[in-house]
């Protein structure tokens, strides 16, 4: 059974196509994660297992693609000191021609201050968002040099020391304030001195916005999480693992009723993508693949045995599956593929490459108790290796592929050879 989800919120999602639409309150917590899904049911079952590494991914401009990160610099050598008679003191710089949310900010700065203590800077987005970047740290120290803001720091500007030439995290605010805001328009950096009279200014400052799609990655269990996500509709996506396909965007959790905004303030732990393998590795000695459709004839059963059993190892409706690779990696490894249900080759073919020299295999079994074959590269690729044999197939026909036929020419009522094929008997 599957584990239920604990709901500390609200959410609701309709499910489409390889996505899940939703908007969310982000205090919301389920299980299971992304997972291989051995069964192409979309519930994690005993039998499944969580992939980590994998990118999921809030796609902003819904087109299917994750728009990785990229940034945009802008500087301002401009000196803004405070003036007689003031406590603070601003400089202004601008960002333009993003599309994409904010996913980080850096901030570069170069500040003379008589007594760091006594400073405190702000920075400012262009829909007011303010974030505090230092307050009363430095004791008696002077000047802020080369001083570098960021979210991606290990070291907190609070526990620095003058004149500060490093890298450092904000405090007491943090920069993902800005996640998912638009970056464009004017930025403002502004200082204020707790003594009047004090000398202060701002020398120059750069400031470097990360804009794309909000990200995460699974961890070792599957799980992925965002945090601080404005309140808003995304589409939530991920990018399917190499060799596998998206069975399905998740198991259901879905309401008709109307969306409900979040708190930006929160975290957001979401699920679910279920995915499956069409690329086996078979990494042993001696090991075994069988493949047929089931009773039927819809759903492809694998089994790592040398002959079907009552229970798959993996199973998929055929028509799910574009194309299906094995690679026999060991020594005498075979791979059996059995028509006693129908055809189980998917619509893209079926590649097995094994090791030349190694003992690989490859076997077909037909219809009992006989069955007509025609087989191309289209069907059956054979980059290397596996040698072929037959079982139940009295006519067979191949063309535009390599086949190492190990076996009787007596098992073929009519063995037709045709161009651009190489039959060679082992």
């Amino acid at each position: 059974m599957r584990a239920e989800p604990a709901i500390n919120e609200e959410f609701t999602r309709t499910r489409c196509p390889f996505t899940s639409r939703y908007t969310l309150n982000p205090r919301f917590l389920v299980s299971p994660p992304v997972f291989q899904d051995n069964n192409a049911d979309g519930i994690l079952d005993a039998g499944d297992t969580p992939i980590a590494g994998t990118t999921v991914y809030l796609d902003s401009n819904n087109n299917g693609v994750f728009d990785a990160p990229t940034t945009t610099t802008s500087n301002s050598s401009t000196v803004a000191p405070i003036g007689s008679g003031s406590t603070s003191a601003s400089s202004m710089l601008s960002i333009a021609g993003t599309s994409a949310p904010i996913t980080g900010v850096s901030l570069d700065v170069n500040l003379d201050e008589k007594t760091d203590s006594n400073l405190t800077a702000y920075l400012i987005g262009p829909d007011g968002t303010t974030v505090q970047l230092v307050s009363g740290a430095g004791g008696g120290g002077q000047n802020f040099i080369n001083t570098v803001f960021s979210s991606q720091a290990s070291a907190s500007i609070a526990g620095g020391l003058a004149p500060f030439t490093g890298t450092y995290t904000p405090s007491p605010g943090e920069f993902n304030a800005f996640t998912g805001k638009s970056a464009n328009g004017n930025w403002t950096l502004k200082i204020v001195d707790s003594v009047r009279g004090d000398s202060a200014s701002i020398q120059n400052w750069s400031l470097s916005v990360m804009t794309g799609e909000l990200s995460a990655t699974t961890n070792a269990n599957g799980q992925y999480e965002f945090n601080s996500v404005p309140a808003a509709a995304y589409t939530l996506r991920q990018v399917v693992p190499a060799g596998d396909i998206q069975i399905a965007p998740g198991p259901v959790m879905a309401s008709a009723a109307p969306d409900v905004i979040a708190a930006s303030s929160s975290s957001v732990t979401e699920q679910n993508f279920a995915d499956f393998p069409t690329v086996f590795s078979i990494t042993g000695n001696s090991q075994n693949d069988y493949i047929m459709l089931d009773p039927s004839g819809t759903d492809l059963e694998i089994f790592n045995a040398a002959a079907a059993g009552s229970t798959p190892t993996y199973q998929v409706p055929l028509a799910d599956l574009p194309n299906l690779t094995f690679n026999l990696e060991g020594v005498a490894d075979t791979v059996y593929v059995d028509f006693t249900n129908g055809q189980p080759i998917p619509a893209g073919g079926l590649t097995v490459a094994g090791v030349s020299g190694s003992g690989d295999g490859l076997v077909i079994i037909g219809q009992s108790p006989s069955q007509t074959l025609a087989m191309t590269d289209a069907q059956i690729g054979l980059p290397s290796g596996p040698a072929i044999s037959f079982q139940n197939i009295d006519n067979f026909t191949v063309s535009n592929v390599t086949v190492d036929y190990t076996g009787d020419f007596s098992s073929f009522d009519n063995l037709v050879i045709a161009g651009g094929s190489t039959f060679v008997v082992m």
